[in-house]
């Protein structure tokens, strides 16, 4: 018994320690990575704190590139206004997909997140959405066919380290 109160001490002392605390919009554009998969952080990002009916939140931009590839990501905090965000993302029906003429969406659950994709399939863009802890929303885009490559995105920046 003692052997398992150990383990999951060390279990939980080692998930307190990988989580990360956002207090300010510097520190969110700073969980914000500066390369990913070869791909290298414009000098120019973007770190706020708006508000919105007295209602105050963070919001962190980086524009990545590679080549002529550009992947932007794009951090919403809602902080004390989780609700607004837990009512757009509760219509997020995990397995729901879309295929039209000009349009793909999904509803899925990526980086173990509840997630929503998008493909434009006249304009050639992607997103992928990803909704975290009633607080977090990310976005993640790109002038790409390539869904996979946004969701390989998603995976790496390993949004539930983000504390609630």
């Amino acid at each position: 018994m003692k052997n398992l109160i150990l383990i999951l001490f060390l279990v939980m002392s080692h998930w307190a320690a990988a989580q990360i605390t956002i207090t300010s919009p510097e520190d969110l554009k700073n969980w914000l990575p500066s390369t990913f998969l070869g791909f290298t952080a414009d000098p120019d990002s973007y770190g706020a704190e708006l508000s919105q009916d007295n209602a105050p939140y963070f919001l962190a931009a980086k524009k990545f590139t590679k080549g002529s590839s550009v992947v932007s990501i794009v951090v919403f905090d809602y902080r004390k206004a989780s609700e607004r965000l837990a009512a757009v993302t509760k219509t997020w029906t995990q397995d729901k997909k879309t295929d039209e003429e000009t349009l793909y969406s999904a509803h899925s659950m990526i980086a173990g997140c509840k997630a929503q994709e998008f493909f434009d399939k006249k304009s050639k863009t992607a997103q992928v959405y990803l909704y975290h802890a009633n607080r977090y929303l990310i976005t993640i885009s790109s002038g790409t066919e390539d869904l996979s490559l946004l969701k390989t995105v998603a995976e790496n920046l390993q949004p539930t380290r983000l504390a609630n």
